[in-house]
């Protein structure tokens, strides 16, 4: 009987442990700690903030079904990065995936507001702790560190905006902090500044599709959007967004296939005074547009599919941000080769309201076209411009300046060398026949050589059958 209770203790006293276990290793009891790939440990990320004499970690509770992300501090560190503090009061579920900062307090040129991608290195409770990939701090006496917006995963059930048929990935908060940094005596200061913020408020992304002539076309990718500020006139913008070339094949037999090539971050800096166009072949095709208009010149300017008038009704503005070339062949089966553009984020707008000027970093999620989002404008009829002779001849002249600079299309090179070796000879066979005669003869010589070539292997199989069956 005493071995029996005894046994029972035991058990009782394992299981103990193991509860205990499992209670303090889930990330609201003990903090997650992270190497660096070169074997540099990190501190946990309440040992930083506790340095802080003001800081209370009774300031930063655990809320359940609170998904908010919200950043609190930054610091350097001695080998140049650059740590951020996020409170996320839901603890788990919650991806921290990227944020938008810029380098400087104000006065925004293109470009100065990038979206730098996180890791996590330490978690506890409600608070972690991340350091800024790809990203070294400068050697100025005074560093500014001026975040727009942080990013979090999106998470289904939770996040509920249909992205007006898009797909939505990252959902932004908005931070609007400018971090101070620099060395008074032997520490580092960081002082906190409130900064101003425009936010989206609904937004779609899609694409044009005009074509080019000769199994050509260019996609006119763009997002129509509307923010909490009255914008009356629009004036510069800069884009964030993903790149990525595909193949795809349309078959009876074995279904669709897609294939995709690495995906590539881009950045597009967009003026209200420059233009795009579209590649052509013939004038014909030729299509020009601003690279910011407003939704209603939009709509005028394009034939647009139903659908895509009303994922765009009652937005304000349209950025036109990149432009890419792509071909296909129709014959037996759809093949195309094209660029797909995902996880498209505004950084910033300049624009005019109310006659004063703002130029503000933007609060805006990664959003993308479906997968088997179709173009925006209706497609399977040219377009009806009546082409006079002028036309045609500078749609000739065009492709002939294509062609000696390089911009024309692999098989375009191809054609004219053939049409070069069977013409060539003829011509100068009939203005000087000394010359075409010469020629014809090294073009026969030639031709034998590569019959010889393409039907050595044959030969030698059907010599080898021969030999096998004793003729």
């Amino acid at each position: 009987m005493n071995k029996i209770k005894r046994l029972h203790i035991v058990l009782a006293c394992f299981l103990l442990l193991v509860v205990l276990a499992v209670g303090m290793i889930s990330p609201a009891f003990m903090p997650i700690m992270a190497r660096a790939a070169s074997g540099t440990e990190y501190s946990d990320v309440l040992m930083d903030l506790r340095k802080d004499s003001d800081f209370k970690e009774s300031d930063y509770p655990i809320v359940a079904g609170d998904y908010a992300v919200n950043v609190i501090q930054v610091a350097e560190s001695v080998n140049g990065e650059l740590f951020v503090y996020v409170y996320q009061p839901n603890v788990s579920g919650i991806t921290v995936t990227s944020l938008n900062m810029a380098t400087k307090p104000n006065e925004f040129q293109a470009g100065d507001i990038k979206n730098y991608k996180l890791r996590l290195l330490s978690i506890s409770g409600a608070l972690a702790k991340y350091v800024v990939r790809d990203f070294k701090v400068c050697s100025e006496d005074i560093r500014y560190y001026n975040i727009i917006s942080v990013f979090r995963k999106w998470v289904d059930g939770v996040d509920t905006d249909d992205g007006n048929g898009n797909d939505i990935y990252e959902v932004p908060y908005e931070v609007g902090k400018l971090y101070t940094a620099q060395k008074v005596g032997a520490e580092i200061t960081y002082e906190c500044l409130a900064m101003e913020t425009i936010t989206v408020t609904d937004k779609y992304v899609g694409y044009l599709r005009f074509r080019g002539g000769m199994g050509t076309f260019t996609d006119s990718h763009y997002v129509a959007f509307s923010t909490d500020y009255n914008i009356d006139k629009l004036m510069e913008a800069d884009v964030y967004f993903v790149q990525q070339d595909y193949y795809y094949r349309s078959s009876l037999i074995g279904g669709d296939r897609y294939e995709y090539k690495d995906s590539v971050e881009k950045y597009a800096f967009l003026t209200c005074e420059e233009q795009s166009s579209n590649k052509a072949y013939f004038s014909w095709y030729k299509h020009t547009w601003n690279q910011i208009q407003s939704v209603s010149e939009f709509g005028k300017e394009n034939n647009l599919t139903d659908e895509a008038q009303q994922a765009i009704g009652g937005k304000q503005w349209v950025l036109r941000f990149v432009e890419t070339e792509g071909t296909y062949v129709s014959e037996i089966a759809y093949t195309e080769w094209g660029t797909k553009v995902s996880e498209v984020t505004i950084l910033r707008l300049k624009f005019e309201t109310d006659g004063k000027v703002y130029n503000l970093g933007v609060v805006d999620n990664k959003q993308s076209p479906a997968p088997d989002q179709k173009p925006d404008n209706v497609q399977g009829n040219l377009p009806k411009k009546e082409s006079s002779f002028w036309d045609w001849l500078k749609g000739v002249w065009n492709s002939i300046v294509d062609f000696f600079t390089g911009h024309s299309n692999w098989w375009v090179y191809l054609l004219v060398v053939g049409l070069a070796v069977i013409l060539l000879p003829t011509i100068l066979g009939l203005l000087i026949p000394s010359v075409g005669k010469f020629l014809f003869g090294i073009l026969k010589t030639v031709g034998s050589a590569l019959w010889w070539i393409i039907t050595a292997p044959f030969k030698g199989i059907a010599w080898l059958f021969r030999k096998i069956r004793g003729e």
